[in-house]
């Protein structure tokens, strides 16, 4: 009896200090808005009371969004019902959701300093993916912007060679007897090959495995378990996961594949092998403003993981664009055959 007391004592307090915090942090954000001259955003309307305090009915529809590849659909659906900016809560967290092109702008330019996605991005856990460009703010986030500034030269971005290389190869997979074909995982293998050339100086042969080194095929495995696991998590929020013996397995493996080409970018800097006539590598280019080898590390992972994951999703859904429009199809080919 005494234990069932001290159990609901304790649950009672807890539930006073969230309320309690959740009041002050609304207070100082209507006082903030007021000197500002913004409104409030309209809430979300949680289905229930673990809803409102963490989420869960947010979480269960994502779930039920990711099974039947509807997540745009269902955003869409909250943007048409509570306007371009709304609130709402994500396990203990309170969200911001917006699609106004003036909070976008003030969040990524204008007002850049003042905002925050260090405490959001916790998920990506920091023995996982270190520090890096998608997970820090202020001076470490510059130190990390710093690193990469190089990919973004008028020549560099224009240097297509490399892209094309493998484009070459994707083409000669496809199949020359009209048989429907699902491009998406055409397209994943040739970003993870195009990406770990044009990063780490390294192709992976994602296209063709049976040319890929025994390290790539680990490599290419717990990177895939990794990442999967991690985009889980997110739906945790604060309660993300605890990893396992073979999770731990994974991540050295990567770790492991990362640290080797590490290595050899820093030696050819100590070697001063690099020559003006050399292809581009960030890694190398990275490895001449920074001499630490788990910085480098984890610095290139956080840009590994944005440039397979996001280019491979684009060119899927560019190709499903204009195979529902042939008009533009055409267009473009027109374009590109002249």
């Amino acid at each position: 009896m005494d234990r069932v007391l001290m159990l609901s004592c304790a649950i009672a307090l807890l539930a006073v200090y969230h309320g309690q915090s959740q009041l002050r942090l609304r207070i100082a954000r209507r006082d903030f808005a007021n000197r500002h001259g913004c409104q409030l955003p309209p809430r979300n309307q949680h289905k229930n009371l673990l809803g409102r305090l963490f989420g869960l009915d947010i979480i269960q529809d994502m779930k039920k969004g990711l099974a039947e590849s509807t997540l745009l659909e269902q955003a869409a659906a909250k943007f048409d019902e509570y306007g371009a900016t709304y609130e709402s809560a994500f396990m203990g967290y309170t969200v911001i959701n917006s699609i106004d092109p003036r909070n976008i702008q003030a969040w990524s330019t204008s007002s850049f300093t003042k905002f925050g996605r260090e405490p959001l991005r916790r998920a990506m856990k920091k023995e996982i993916w270190g520090r890096g460009i998608m997970s820090t703010d202020g001076a470490y986030w510059e130190h990390s912007r710093n690193l990469i500034r190089p990919t973004f030269k008028k020549t560099e971005v224009g240097n297509l060679a490399l892209f094309k290389k493998h484009a070459d190869r994707l083409f000669k997979l496809l199949p020359r007897d009209g048989s429907t074909v699902d491009l998406s995982t055409y397209f994943k293998n040739y970003i993870f090959d195009s990406s770990t050339d044009f990063l780490l100086g390294q192709c992976a042969n994602c296209q063709y495995p049976e040319d890929a080194s025994e390290d790539a095929k680990k490599f290419i495995a717990s990177f895939e378990e990794i990442s999967g696991s991690t985009g889980k998590s997110r739906f945790l929020g604060k309660l993300a996961w605890k990893a396992d013996a073979d999770f731990k397995r994974s991540v050295k493996i990567l770790h492991d594949y990362l640290d080797k080409c590490v290595a050899r970018a820093l030696d050819l800097r100590k070697r001063e092998k690099k020559q003006n006539n050399d292809r581009f590598i960030l890694l190398n280019e990275m490895a001449e403003l920074d001499e630490d080898p788990i910085d480098l590390r984890f610095q290139i992972l956080h840009v590994f993981v944005p440039d397979h994951d996001s280019t491979g999703t684009l060119l899927g859904a560019a190709m499903y664009a204009l195979a529902n429009n042939p008009g533009t199809w055409q267009t473009l080919r027109t374009e590109i055959i002249k």
